[in-house]
């Protein structure tokens, strides 16, 4: 007993439950649409950054430098357009 119960008083002891499980029963019908709400939430998150994302940076560490290159560009600076060549 603690000093701020009041004297002869005591608590009822409090049993733990077994699991903390709700079913769909247990749960107003506005928790049940914000379940689902927050499952497909859930699962949108980790398509995009656990798959989706690493797959695009990998496509943009390859093809950034293939886009910022000139080797096959046209160059019309004369009458006729040259493509560019960097090994000749």
């Amino acid at each position: 007993m603690t000093h701020l119960q009041a004297h002869g008083r005591q608590r009822k002891e409090l049993t733990r439950p077994k699991t903390i499980y709700l079913s769909k029963r247990d749960r107003p019908w506005f928790s049940i649409i914000e379940y689902y709400i927050y499952l497909v939430f859930r699962k949108l998150y980790v398509a995009v950054w656990f798959y989706f994302l690493p797959f695009i940076v990998l496509l943009l560490m390859y093809f950034i430098p293939v886009l910022q290159n000139d080797f096959g560009a046209l160059d019309c600076s004369g009458e006729e357009c040259q493509i560019k060549d960097d090994f000749n």
